[in-house]
């Protein structure tokens, strides 16, 4: 009886934690391997910055899926971008942005171009 009423709290602590963590807001994203795909009629919303040490794509066929971002986005990786980024903090490109038919939209106020590498864009508002 007093196993059975332990691990049943515990379970019931263990998903109120995955559930309270899983609400948080605010977040960031950083991909160091792996990287990351966004394909197929799909929006990612990130509610933070994105760092990206590896690879990432924004839709590997057309222009139906996107990523939206409240802060930064720092590339340290590779971007593919044929989908739409939104972004209402700083672009920091550092290694190879291809743009392909992607648009990238600045919806933030004063933002800021800036990286070690030169960033050129298909489609930029």
């Amino acid at each position: 009886m007093i196993k059975n009423f332990y691990s049943s709290n515990v379970a019931l602590v263990f998903t109120m934690l995955i559930l309270s963590v899983m609400g948080l807001r605010g977040q960031s994203v950083l991909t160091n391997s792996g990287g990351l795909s966004i394909s197929g009629n799909t929006t990612i919303t990130v509610l933070g910055s994105v760092e990206n040490n590896s690879g990432a794509v924004v839709d590997e066929l057309a222009l139906t899926s996107s990523a939206v971002v409240s802060d930064d986005i720092t590339n340290n990786g590779i971007i593919d971008g044929r989908g739409s980024i939104t972004l209402n903090g700083d672009w920091y490109n550092n290694n190879i942005f291809t743009c392909h038919t992607g648009i990238v939209n600045f919806s933030g106020v004063d933002q800021s171009l800036s990286g070690s590498v030169s960033s050129t864009f298909y489609d930029l508002n």
